[in-house]
């Protein structure tokens, strides 16, 4: 184990990582952020990085992002980038909103300008009974910490079948928020299908449980909605009879 003492680590490469890197690194607080490794089920930068375009994150309006990303992030780190889309062009130029990967690299790069120290490694287990708490990496020796931020998101459950990863980012979605503004068929654990499909423009919906049934539904707010959902027996009896 090294005798030498991190001021602040940070676990996790997603956007809550990077935020939290770039406010201690201008507090001069020499982050270090362990960013993860490939794994089937995510990858460093987070599940934005198996995004493809970003339409509702705010301050980036569709434009020529990828001359603005190819300036800001550094060369070696432009093989990660993913092609621009096709069709997507305004007066010859490229014309979209920002890419997941695109989003996350630069986030990243703003982490690295001020001086943030990233290890492509993952940690298996954090010691906090200590006033200095000892993280032990995947690989190599256990390291120290006066500050540990614990960012590692989270990461969307899928329902297991083939065809979820052949359309993936083609149709298939999981965040009815991004990606729910046309066609829509919602399908899924039914807490989490009543809380998302509340955000659905009602044009959009063609859900296989019929909320509309719902009396507590259609009497709620937006803030309650899914709430009046869940407690209504009529709901949940549909949801039984669908196998929800």
């Amino acid at each position: 184990m090294s005798d030498s003492i991190a001021k602040t680590i940070i676990i996790g490469s997603g956007p809550a990582g990077w935020s939290a890197a770039i406010y201690a690194a201008r507090a001069n607080l020499s982050p270090v952020v362990y960013e993860g490794t490939h794994k089937p089920e995510m990858i460093p930068l987070g599940q934005l990085a198996f995004t493809t375009e970003v339409e509702n994150f705010a301050g980036f309006p569709a434009g020529n992002i990828r001359a603005f990303v190819e300036s800001a992030v550094d060369k070696e780190r432009h093989y990660n980038l993913p092609p621009v889309p096709t069709g997507h062009e305004k007066e010859g130029q490229p014309h979209y909103a920002v890419q997941g990967t695109e989003l996350m690299e630069l986030m990243k790069q703003q982490a690295l300008n001020f001086g943030t120290q990233v290890v492509s490694d993952d940690i298996e287990s954090v010691d906090f009974s200590g006033p200095v708490h000892t993280l032990k990496p995947a690989s190599g020796d256990p390291v120290k910490a006066q500050t540990v931020i614990i960012a590692t998101g989270a990461r969307a459950n899928y329902l297991g079948l083939p065809s979820e990863e052949e359309y993936k980012n083609k149709g298939v979605s999981a965040c009815a928020v991004c990606d729910g503004s046309q066609q829509t068929l919602g399908r899924g654990g039914w807490r989490r299908f009543c809380c998302g499909r509340s955000y659905l423009p009602c044009k959009s919906r063609q859900c296989r449980h019929d909320l509309y049934d719902c009396p507590a539904r259609r009497n709620a707010s937006l803030q309650s909605d899914a709430r009046a959902c869940l407690e209504s027996s009529k709901y949940q009896s549909s949801l039984e009879q669908h196998g929800g």
